[in-house]
Formats: C-alpha cells, sequence, structure tokens
C-alpha cells in the first residue's frame, strides 16, 4: 500500500516528507499545512476531490507546472503532472475504482507524537474491518458508513446503547476478538474467521497509536489496506481530514 512516509517535525515551523523507495524530490511546501482532505489531488485544499480540482490540474498540465510548483496536483504520485492526474479525480467524481494517495496519521516511531504517511489505498472501499476501539466505530457510525463494516474488534463491556445492535451483533459484524494490538492472521483467516475473502475485504480502519495494529505489513500483503486516522484528536485540523477521509474512501 505504501511506498513513502511523511514525517512530522514538530520543533519546526514546517513538516518535512521523507521518501523512502521511490527516491522522488520532496515537495519544497509544508505538508499540506491547512489542507482539511489531505488527498493528493486536493489542488484547492478543502473538503472535496471535485470539478474544482480537475479544472485545476488541467490548467497546471496545460501551462508545463511540475510537481515541484504544486505537488499536491499529482493526485497519481508518480513525479509528473500529466492528464493521469485528471483522470483521477474524475473516476473519484464518477465513483470509479482508483488508487487514492493520502495521509495517514500513525505513531510510526512510537515516541508518542503522531507522524503522517503517504499511503495508497484502493477506491472505493466497499468492505472493510474495523479496530473497535469507541471513537473509530462513532465516527463510521456518524457517517452513516457502519454497514460496510463487516468484521471488527470488540467486547461485550463496550456501550450496548450505541453499538449494540451495530457492532456488538455478530450476526451484521464478525468478532475479529478483544484485542487492540493485532488481529491474528493466518492463512488468509482474520482471527478465526474468513471474513476478508467472504466478505471482499480490502481496508482495515485503524487508529492512529504505534501500539495498534503492529501487523500492519502482514494486512498489506495481502492486500488489505490499513487506512488510519486520529480518531481521538482534539485537534480540528486533524478530525477534519479525519472524517472527511473516511467519508470520502
Amino acid at each position: 500500500m505504501y511506498l513513502a512516509a511523511m514525517v512530522a517535525v514538530l520543533a519546526v515551523a514546517v513538516l518535512a516528507l521523507s521518501f523512502s523507495d521511490q527516491g522522488k524530490e520532496p515537495p519544497h511546501q509544508s505538508l499540506m499545512d491547512g489542507m482539511d482532505l489531505k488527498v493528493f489531488g486536493n489542488v484547492d485544499g478543502d473538503r472535496y476531490l471535485d470539478e474544482d480540482d480537475m479544472a485545476a490540474i488541467q490548467h497546471l498540465v496545460d501551462t508545463g507546472a511540475t510537481v515541484t510548483d504544486s505537488p499536491y496536483a499529482d493526485a497519481n504520485f508518480d513525479g509528473v503532472i500529466d492528464s493521469s492526474d485528471v483522470d483521477v479525480v474524475r473516476r473519484v467524481i464518477a465513483g470509479e475504482p482508483v488508487t487514492l494517495w493520502h495521509v495517514n496519521h500513525h505513531d510510526v516511531d512510537g515516541d508518542g507524537v503522531t507522524d503522517m504517511e503517504i499511503v495508497s489505498t484502493r477506491y472505493p472501499i466497499e468492505s472493510t474491518i474495523a479496530l473497535g476501539t469507541g471513537n473509530n466505530l462513532m465516527i463510521l457510525y456518524c457517517l452513516g458508513i457502519h454497514d460496510q463494516v463487516k468484521g471488527a474488534t470488540y467486547t461485550t463491556s463496550a456501550d450496548r446503547g450505541l453499538y449494540g445492535d451495530v457492532y456488538l451483533d455478530e450476526s451484521r459484524v464478525v468478532n475479529l476478538g478483544k484485542g487492540m494490538n493485532d488481529i491474528e492472521l493466518e492463512g488468509g483467516r482474520a482471527g478465526s474467521s474468513d471474513v476478508i475473502a467472504e466478505e471482499y475485504v480490502t481496508a482495515l480502519i485503524a487508529n492512529d497509536s504505534a501500539l495498534c495494529i503492529t501487523n500492519e505489513d502482514q494486512f498489506e500483503a495481502m492486500g488489505v489496506d490499513v487506512v488510519r486516522i486520529p480518531a481521538a484528536s482534539a485537534d480540528r485540523e486533524d478530525m477534519t481530514h479525519a472524517v472527511m477521509l473516511m467519508g470520502l474512501l
């Protein structure tokens, strides 16, 4: 899923990009500073990928702009601004399958500070599993996309008043265990279930803690994109991105 990482450096006024495998020159701008939806292709930095972004990218193509000029116009994250970037946004608007590059919030190094990674996720997500922290489930429930969650970690001590017939009903959502650190994977099975294959799961929604889903590489290897959101953040910008990203994907 991901070929590169963005690490937030809080001691400086801007955030720096670090690319591990692709060898690309990092954008010489703040890391999506002030963007509501931190998704490549969202040129105007608002909360949507829409016709305005298509028009802006097409203008950049016509004028010969480069990723140095406008790094977030590179919707397919290949280092070049061209018609394929316009097509990514067009596909999103049409609801057609496409790969999106976006920010994940993740405490990568375990120092207690949430970093930002650039990762790819297959769009649209039609079937997912989730790390069953209350804040994660709350966001999915409030967005009205909880029916797409086919499996989750949870316990019977969770708030039944809110989740009793949604995430605690095992006829609707497979119980993947009680743990927050990992979801056991073996032979394509999650926990003791075949939910990934049976429900065509393409993503796992997790949070930003370094302690959660430490076996992320295993999910990636079996084709399940791990999307991490700062579901418990009190920062307006982080939470806006989290909610808008979930709604988009």
